[in-house]
């Protein structure tokens, strides 16, 4: 008899210790995020919220990110701060649960080309940009007067002179170029241009620009009361679309034709120690 209860008790203190370990067992929680993966722009935010057991936790939760330069967290704010990928994590009474995050950058769209001057029977291709990349789908095209340039594909072509828009759209909006088509125009030839500088006392400057047939060309400017002829530069020029190019000893002149037998300078130019727009006129 005495056998038979110290049998029982034995058997009543496992099963009171298989409970406990089933307790501990059962202890763990639960967790789960609102979001398992997410997408925003830089500078936006998001707020992930996290369950245990079903129940939004407000505290006592530790979050962290893998890419703190990607992403921020505070408070389950998720903050993009540069194009990436990270993961938030939460860690709430050691367990812990994830949220993979992408930052992309947020949209800005512009015209590759926002001016287009081109002769008749010549072309420029221009594209839709969104942070310097191409859109390559879903932009459509239009000209507001084709019989002065027409547009295919992105692809302007020149068909007579005059001024038109080209429109492009994409996603409900617009986008607009400008486009200037001049007749065929012949660079060489000799040029003049003469210049007042008011921080000279009103001095005025004459300069010579010759083009030859061979994409060589001299610039040189007259001789004055007060200064010498002087070689200003020579070297190689290049013409494409209505702009003339001279290659010169700290970079490139350029200058835009503005009818047959005037070119204006894209920009200053530095003339009698100051600088100023220049426009060239064809004498020859």
């Amino acid at each position: 008899m005495r056998k038979a209860r110290i049998g029982i008790l034995f058997i009543t203190l496992l099963a009171m210790l298989g409970l406990v370990a089933c307790a501990k067992e059962d202890s763990s929680v639960n967790l789960e995020l609102n979001k398992n993966k997410i997408e925003i722009f830089v500078d936006d935010t998001f707020k992930l919220e996290l369950k245990a057991d079903g129940i939004i936790i407000t505290e006592d939760i530790l979050w962290d990110s893998s890419e703190g330069k990607v992403a921020s967290v505070n408070d389950g704010v998720v903050k993009g701060l540069s194009e990436g990928e990270t993961i938030i994590t939460g860690l709430y009474e050691n367990e812990s649960v994830s949220c993979e995050v992408k930052v992309l950058l947020k949209p800005n769209y512009r015209v590759s080309d926002a001016e287009v001057l081109l002769e008749v029977d010549g072309s420029k291709v221009v594209s839709l940009l969104n942070n310097g990349d191409k859109v390559t789908t879903g932009v459509t095209y239009k000209s507001i007067n084709p019989e002065i340039a027409s547009i295919e594909n992105g692809k302007i072509m020149g068909v007579s002179a005059g001024e038109t828009t080209i429109v492009l759209s994409y996603q409900n909006k617009s986008y607009q170029v400008k486009v200037t088509v001049i007749n065929k125009f012949n660079p060489v030839g000799d040029f003049y241009c003469k210049v007042i500088v008011p921080e000279m006392d009103n001095e005025m400057f004459e300069f010579d620009l010759m083009l030859s047939s061979d994409n060589t060309y001299t610039y040189f400017r007259r001789k004055s009361s007060n200064h010498p002829e002087q070689m200003v530069s020579k070297g190689n020029y290049t013409y494409e679309n209505g702009v003339v190019s001279l290659e010169y000893a700290s970079g490139t002149i350029k200058f835009k034709v503005r009818d047959n037998d005037t070119i204006d300078s894209i920009g200053k130019i530095v003339t009698g120690g100051t600088e100023a727009k220049l426009t060239f006129t064809r004498v020859k």
